[in-house]
């Protein structure tokens, strides 16, 4: 979706601000699996890039095929960081 987004509207920042905003969840999961970072800190960053995504998704967008994106983040948004919510698994 986001090289699609990238292609039709190379200058348009927000597609990337919410690539940003998932690669931050994928880091913060990353950290909290590997022992870098405590429970809570991990559950304090979950917080951050929850709101930082809903702040994005919230935001007025022009274009329609943003519009509809936004709209289907706004649905899914407590399935979208449902990685962090589970625990890690030892393997």
């Amino acid at each position: 979706m986001r090289r699609e987004f990238a292609a039709d509207h190379p200058r348009a920042a927000w597609p990337e601000q919410i690539h940003a905003v998932l690669q931050q969840a994928l880091a913060v999961r990353d950290r909290r699996d590997a022992g870098d970072v405590t429970a809570h800190g991990a559950t304090v960053a979950r917080g951050r890039v929850f709101n930082q995504l809903a702040d994005l998704v919230n935001h007025p967008v022009r274009l329609p095929a943003f519009q509809r994106f936004a709209a289907h983040l706004a649905v899914e948004l407590p399935a979208v960081f449902g990685f962090l919510f589970d625990q890690p698994t030892s393997t």
